[in-house]
């Protein structure tokens, strides 16, 4: 029998629980909803006549609940239609300021100091009126102080602040990584929520999470 330590679950919670944060803050990066709309805004968007409504460069700027800057550019988007129902996401890239502060630049350029998330994906596609978000081809989110999880495929629900994610599902930080097949995130009275499944591992570099333990 394996016996764990109080030291050992500190030292696996020290991974875990960042790569869960930063799988719920991506997960909810685009949620803006409708009762945060107000400030959001969209420059830098040039038509491609040839392809109809499709959108070059589009640019999304706004800030989460808390304050927090973010921005999200895509190198197109292709609505279908005037009152569009889908809109085709080309590559994706965002920023957003983990401390609430600073400039939200998409490519994880920030206020000097403050921790940053960055997340980017090869495309996607938005249901604006059904608040439902997918992004596939690789999905990365990037924290500027060391933590990154990928997936293949994320799909999110913006309205209700819940995202699910399928394999394999891989983070990795300072003190270690943590893999699994599927990965589901929510935010519910005020908290967030975060599971891992599917044959999870978490590998830990003992002196690296010592460090991180004691902090």
């Amino acid at each position: 029998m394996v016996r764990v330590t109080r030291s050992g679950v500190v030292r696996v919670l020290k991974i875990a629980l960042p790569l869960g944060a930063l799988a719920l803050v991506a997960a909810l990066f685009f949620a803006t909803g409708r009762d945060r709309g107000e400030g959001l805004g969209m420059s830098g968007v040039t038509f491609s006549a040839t392809d109809g409504l499709r959108l070059t460069s589009p640019r999304f700027t706004g800030r989460t609940d808390a304050g927090a800057p973010f921005e999200v550019r895509a190198e197109w988007a292709l609505p279908d239609g005037p009152d569009p129902s889908v809109i085709e996401l080309g590559p994706v890239v965002g920023g957003i300021s983990l401390d609430g502060h600073g400039e939200g630049h998409g490519d994880g350029e920030g206020a000097a100091g403050g921790r940053r998330l960055t997340l980017s994906a090869d495309g996607g596609e938005l249901r604006p009126k059904e608040e439902r978000l997918s992004l596939s081809g690789g999905v990365t989110a990037r924290t500027s102080d060391g933590y990154i999880l990928t997936v293949t495929r994320a799909e999110a629900d913006l309205a209700a602040g819940t995202m699910r994610a399928e394999g394999p599902v891989r983070g990795s930080g300072p003190a270690g990584t943590i893999e699994a097949q599927a990965l589901e995130a929510s935010r519910r009275d005020g908290a967030g929520h975060v599971r891992f499944s599917g044959g999870v591992r978490v590998r830990i570099d003992p002196q690296a999470a010592r460090g991180e333990a004691d902090r």
